[in-house]
């Protein structure tokens, strides 16, 4: 039989990736931000299940970068009070 050829249908193709594994909360801002990201900025190669996601190792820097902003906007923290007990 011959070999299959490179634009044969059947092939499989391989997509290098980096696996993010986030609570679902997170995992949802990962694909928002991806949804707002020009066409040309794109990370999300695959939505895999509820707390996991396949982004372009190119991009992992940028959104984890991302998720520190956003959990830092998000977080209380409580004012430092003093009280002079005299």
């Amino acid at each position: 039989p011959a070999p299959p050829r490179a634009d044969d249908p059947a092939m499989v193709s391989a997509v290098h990736g980096v696996m993010i594994t986030a609570d679902v909360p997170i995992k949802q801002y990962i694909l928002h931000l991806n949804d707002i990201a020009p066409a040309e900025s794109k990370f999300v190669i695959t939505d895999l299940d509820d707390t996991h996601v396949l982004v372009q190792p190119e991009h992992v820097e940028r959104v984890r970068g991302e998720i520190a902003r956003y959990q830092q906007s998000t977080q209380y923290v409580a004012p430092n009070v003093t009280t002079d007990k005299k």
